[in-house]
């Protein structure tokens, strides 16, 4: 069984033919894979999707190339899928994650507080304030209940920025 994988490209240049010459060229080579062995690609919004950050002289141009005249789909040039497309996006959610085009943690850290404070209301009173129970307790118990959640997959964060760790 296959399912969330990560392929990070790098172009050689920064212009819209090289870029997305890659990026088609290796997702049909995926499909075309996936295909020999019986597996079919799911190139649905939300399931399949390329986060592209160009940056350096030419970036504007692969911007107004790929949400202009490709309006965020990219064609794919597979045989096993023809008439497919790739949908571009500036921000992805892979394995519980949020991975942006300008590598901010900002909406993501965004979103474990409102995790957070939504794990805690539930918990507040039963053991939060419990009298019955020790601090060793409380902290283990929110430990379990809260902290995994706004924990989860950190270790794969990147170094936050100032404005990141204020959040």
């Amino acid at each position: 069984y296959v399912d969330d994988y990560m392929l990070p490209l790098i172009a050689p240049a920064c212009n819209p033919i090289s870029i997305f010459s890659l990026l088609s060229s290796a997702l049909a080579l995926i499909i075309d894979c996936f295909a020999e062995y019986g597996f079919t690609v799911n190139l649905a919004e939300g399931k399949t999707e390329a986060v592209i950050h160009p940056i350096g002289p030419g970036s504007q141009e692969v911007r107004s190339y790929l949400y202009g005249r490709l309006s965020g789909r990219l064609p794919i040039p597979s045989t096993s899928l023809p008439d497919s497309t790739l949908v571009i996006s500036d921000h992805y959610r892979h394995l519980g994650v949020r991975v942006s085009n300008n590598f901010s943690l900002l909406p993501e850290l965004r979103q474990r507080m409102t995790s957070l404070r939504q794990a805690v209301a539930p918990i507040r009173l039963a053991v939060l304030q419990n009298p019955n129970l020790d601090s060793a307790h409380r902290l283990h118990l929110s430990g379990a209940l809260v902290l995994s959640k706004g924990m989860h997959a950190a270790s794969t964060w990147l170094q936050l920025s100032k404005r990141e760790m204020h959040t």
